[in-house]
């Protein structure tokens, strides 16, 4: 008699059918995703600005450090302060005068005929470039590396409400974030213990600010007045050279006068580090004889 090989009947397991999400479990999921999302945007937000600002620390730190270099190589000598002087006229003995734009002792070259970033022409403007600054040599070579380093990466560049407009002195907007202490700079004021500052003349360097990241409602030339103040500004608008330390570093939804608003700045030692946006103002901060 034959044999039967199978050994049964064959079992078969049943699977359970298999549904997709309902309407309800998609929306739960989809709040969830929402929650997290504004949760965590705040934060990421934070964090860049955050990377930011050391960014901006940075780029003030180089500054200030080139600066440092430059004075060893000029008899101590600071630059020019970054508004009005361009070549080496009036300079004291020892400097060789010259029209070539790579003679250039302002600490930064900002002067465009034609504006970067809205084409519009400048004829009356010095035609220079980054790489013409004082400081370039001590920087960078490369003419990207140098936009970066004048600039704070959080600087909304297409905002300049002072001077701009065709006002600046026929020279146009100033494309970049940071001013030089007028009173340490070369050629300051005349007849005021200002003028070709050195570097030996600065007393406590570590305290006395070198550079500052200006805020773009004020920022003009490149470089910053100390002595006048947001008081006197505010009394003469449309006279008074005021320069008020960036808060984009320190926003908050709702501010007063009375807030503590912290920028970047730089001090002569080399190093940089915040400060309150109303202590840049007292003479112990940015007076080079305050002792």
């Amino acid at each position: 008699m034959p044999v039967s090989l199978t050994r049964g009947p064959i079992h078969r397991r049943r699977v359970a059918p298999r549904h997709g999400f309902t309407l309800v479990e998609l929306l739960v999921v989809i709040g969830i995703i929402a929650v997290l999302i504004s949760v965590l945007l705040p934060v990421l937000g934070k964090a860049r600005e955050q990377g930011r600002k050391v960014k901006c620390l940075s780029n003030l730190g180089q500054l200030a450090k080139a600066t440092i270099m430059y004075c060893n190589d000029n008899q101590g000598r600071f630059p020019a302060r970054g508004g009005q002087g361009i070549f080496w006229h009036g300079m004291p003995s020892g400097f060789s005068d010259s029209s070539d734009p790579f003679s250039v002792f302002d600490w930064i070259a900002w002067q465009r005929r034609v504006d970067p970033l809205t084409g519009r022409s400048w004829p009356s403007a010095a035609n220079l470039q980054i790489e013409n600054s004082a400081l370039a040599k001590y920087l960078s070579k490369d003419r990207d590396m140098l936009e970066q380093i004048y600039r704070c990466p959080s600087d909304p560049l297409t905002i300049r409400v002072t001077f701009d407009g065709g006002v600046n002195g026929g020279r146009g907007p100033y494309r970049y974030s940071y001013a030089m202490n007028w009173a340490v700079g070369g050629v300051g004021v005349a007849n005021d213990n200002f003028r070709w500052m050195k570097y030996g003349d600065v007393h406590l360097s570590s305290q006395k600010i070198l550079f500052i990241d200006e805020s773009e409602i004020t920022v003009n030339n490149g470089e910053w007045n100390p002595r006048v103040t947001a008081e006197q500004a505010q009394a003469s608008p449309n006279s008074a050279d005021y320069g008020k330390l960036a808060e984009r570093h320190s926003r908050k939804i709702t501010r007063t006068q009375t807030d503590n608003i912290y920028g970047n700045v730089a001090f002569c030692d080399g190093h940089a580090d915040i400060i309150d946006r109303n202590a840049i103002f007292e003479p112990k901060y940015w007076d080079p004889r305050y002792r």
